[in-house]
């Protein structure tokens, strides 16, 4: 029997290899399987014989992160340049893409004077909440959660709130708040606006 994982796909059907003893029926004989694949119900079962197409199987163009939640926050996924009115001569370059087939979406963050940062954002469907996790090279995390709201999108943790806003002349502000007193007064933290770069196509 083989004792290694193999992955292919065939038809558009997804099938998923590894060595192991499966019964076709309850009470039946178990009977050795090197393949298995995915039902859509989740369940592992035996592969049948390539003249039987009477098994349901999960196929490969199924897209679980396409409802309109998932796609809430795509109008921040591009290439753009940020500024703040409060910084005059500052900029930084932001990169927003989209990965795994769109159930998330990645920031890369670098600003004038070697700060940099990243993020990876997503809708987790078990609790209907957008989510971010940012980390930034001086070791800072910040983990924020929330939806859309206002024809934005907010975000925010104990102590910091973020606001991004997609503006009729195309570019995205993003305010973001903070708090000492738990929410009751808000300070600005930053007010920038991400404006599309004019020499870096998005590329999907």
């Amino acid at each position: 029997m083989k004792d290694k994982k193999r992955f292919a796909r065939f038809l558009g059907t997804v099938f998923v290899f590894i060595p192991l003893f499966v019964a076709a029926t309850p009470g039946a004989d178990p009977v050795e399987a090197d393949t298995l694949f995915v039902t859509q119900k989740g369940e592992l079962a035996a592969v049948a014989p390539a003249e039987d197409t009477s098994f349901v199987t999960l196929q490969a163009d199924k897209k679980p992160c396409a409802s309109e939640a998932h796609r809430a926050f795509d109008f921040w996924i591009g290439e753009w340049t940020v500024t703040a009115p409060s910084r005059p001569g500052w900029s930084a370059q932001s990169s927003i893409t989209r990965h795994n087939d769109g159930c998330s979406i990645h920031e890369a963050y670098h600003a004038a004077g070697g700060y940099r940062g990243s993020s990876i954002n997503f809708y987790d469907q078990a609790d209907q909440n957008w989510h971010q996790a940012w980390i930034d090279n001086q070791g800072v995390p910040l983990y924020l959660r929330g939806g859309p709201k206002d024809g934005g999108m907010v975000l925010s943790d104990s102590s910091n709130r973020i606001t991004w806003t997609a503006l009729d002349d195309g570019r995205v502000r993003q305010h973001w708040e903070s708090t000492t007193d738990k929410g009751g007064t808000w300070s600005t933290a930053f007010d920038g606006y991400y404006e599309r770069r004019s020499d870096v196509t998005y590329k999907e």
